[in-house]
């Protein structure tokens, strides 16, 4: 498997709303449903990637592949099992998680509800009252599929919510309007920047493209 062998696979983000993210690079070329598992994982847990990063990132690459009921699995040829993703989540004593493929126009309202909004400007009171990020599974309009995180939304006065997607093919953060009725779309472009350490798929392969969100692996019961 094999998917992030370096530390440099994480990277803080600050973003427009004062917030900051870890964000974790994909090592591979289909491997942002792992990566997004990872992410997750250490957002729920609060765990900043460290000393025992390493080991706690193979055991969860050892736990899809139990899930999965395979022996290896190569993230340059395949990518993940949404249903997959939901049983190695519900294996990390993280709460109790499932996956929701609701009506196009209600994609985005249910990002809304299973993340919490948060309000602009209120710093650290919207940390106490958000809930839990969610993995979105985007189909590109073109082919193919990708897996991406939000962690929050955000309510930006006279403007509307504010979803940041935490995606794992550039580890930066992306922001993306939500429209309640409407489709939760996805078009990324480069986000200005340099990164002093690590790799992302971005640096060599760009990013870009139209997807349209259409699943949403959610909390459902929260961790005791």
């Amino acid at each position: 498997m094999d998917d992030q062998p370096y530390y440099g696979s994480w990277f803080l983000r600050f973003d427009r709303f004062a917030d900051t993210h870890m964000v974790a690079a994909q090592g591979k070329g289909q491997s942002c449903g792992l990566a997004s598992i990872k992410m997750v994982y250490f957002k729920i847990n609060k765990l900043r990637p460290g000393k025992s990063s390493f080991d706690t990132e193979r055991h969860l690459e050892d736990v899809y592949k139990q899930k999965a009921g395979e022996g290896s699995h190569d993230f340059d040829q395949v990518g993940s099992d949404p249903d997959v993703m939901v049983d190695v989540l519900n294996e990390l004593g993280i709460g109790r998680w499932a996956i929701d493929w609701p009506n196009l126009n209600l994609v985005g309202d249910h990002v809304a509800q299973y993340v919490g909004v948060d309000q602009f400007g209120l710093g650290g009171i919207n940390a106490f009252t958000r809930k839990y990020p969610v993995i979105l599974a985007c189909y590109w309009s073109t082919s193919g599929g990708h897996a991406i995180v939000v962690d929050t939304v955000t309510r930006v006065p006279a403007m509307g919510n504010y979803a940041a997607i935490c995606d794992p093919w550039d580890a930066n953060i992306h922001f993306e309007k939500i429209q309640s009725g409407r489709p939760f779309t996805y078009s990324p472009t480069a986000v200005s920047g340099v990164n002093v350490w690590g790799e992302t798929r971005a640096d060599t392969d760009g990013i870009g493209g139209h997807g349209t969100i259409k699943g949403i692996i959610y909390c459902q019961t929260a961790p005791t």
